[in-house]
């Protein structure tokens, strides 16, 4: 049986171009974006806010071996997926307990909102992944970003930054586990 289509169901390019505004398609190439250097990490933004209508936002991050994100949750869900290496990503199981999750390239897994997650490269090599949430997640490091733009954030020593973006996490209710093995 084959399928009729009605041509009339599609839009004429033409047309639309002539009457509704839209944006480009966003392009970044490998080691673009705004990077990020909250602890002693690092990541780049591939897409913000702005550039999805503020629905989401991605980062890509390099986790060199013992480098981690520790456990902590968020109202929000966020996604990871593992470009190369092998990343561990650590939660709890329902007594909690420390519970790790292995993904290698090619794997991801969602922590939905409120799930704590954290991750480890407990490998020897950089571990390279995507990480995806809604603009919330984006929110905090602007922040931050921001402060460090200021005066006092630019003459901060390393446990200022800390303290100050611990500060900024917990207004946007980021909060951190203090667990064993992490």
């Amino acid at each position: 049986m084959q399928t009729t289509i009605n041509r009339r169901q599609f839009i004429d390019p033409k047309s639309y171009v002539k009457t509704l505004p839209f944006p480009a398609v966003h392009l970044l190439g490998k080691g673009e974006g705004d990077r990020v250097q909250p602890f002693d990490l690092e990541f780049q933004w591939k897409l913000q806010g702005p550039e999805t209508g503020f629905q989401f936002s991605v980062y890509e991050m390099v986790l060199p071996p013992g480098k981690k994100v520790p456990l902590h949750i968020h109202p929000f869900s966020e996604f990871f997926y593992v470009l190369e290496g092998q990343l561990d990503v650590m939660t709890l199981d329902g007594e909690g307990a420390l519970k790790w999750v292995e993904l290698k390239s090619g794997q991801c897994v969602n922590a939905p909102a409120t799930t704590p997650h954290g991750m480890k490269n407990r490998s020897e090599e950089a571990v390279k992944l995507l990480s995806v949430a809604n603009f919330e997640h984006q929110k905090p490091f602007d922040d931050y970003q921001g402060w460090l733009a200021t005066k006092a954030g630019a003459t901060a020593n390393s446990e200022q930054k800390a303290a100050t973006l611990m500060i900024i996490f917990d207004r946007y209710k980021i909060q951190f586990f203090d667990i064993d093995g992490q």
